[in-house]
């Protein structure tokens, strides 16, 4: 995080299932590193759970044990708690990270949008 913090980027990506302490120490990391480098910190989102994991995958390989938008809002949270500015989440769980996390400050990014009846990309052979 250091380094890339260095490089003056706008924005870094970190993964809320690394765990609170991963967090909060990529935060203040970049925080630090940046200031020192008299350069404007990055934001830094943190993806929740990705878009091709779906409900079965959930709980069946990872052993997740709580509905799906209910993990997202867990890790949104934390992300929130560690000093996150973001998460990258699916459109499908917008609604329950904005009702968790209601402030417009907290940003909430969508990768991979596409319009209705576009090829999802997904190749799977």
């Amino acid at each position: 995080m250091r380094g890339v913090a260095r490089l003056g980027v706008w924005c870094v990506t970190v993964h809320a299932s690394g765990g609170a302490a991963m967090l909060n120490a990529a935060v203040r990391s970049a925080h630090k590193e940046a200031a020192e480098a008299g350069l404007p910190r990055p934001k830094i989102l943190a993806v929740t759970l990705l878009t091709s994991i779906g409900e079965a995958a959930l709980h069946d390989e990872l052993h997740v044990g709580i509905p799906m938008n209910e993990y997202v809002t867990t890790l949104a949270l934390m992300a929130r708690d560690a000093g996150c500015d973001g998460v990258i989440a699916s459109p499908r769980e917008i609604v329950a990270v904005r009702h968790a996390i209601p402030s417009q400050d907290f940003l909430i990014v969508t990768p991979g949008v596409r319009p209705i009846g576009s090829d999802a990309g997904i190749r799977l052979a």
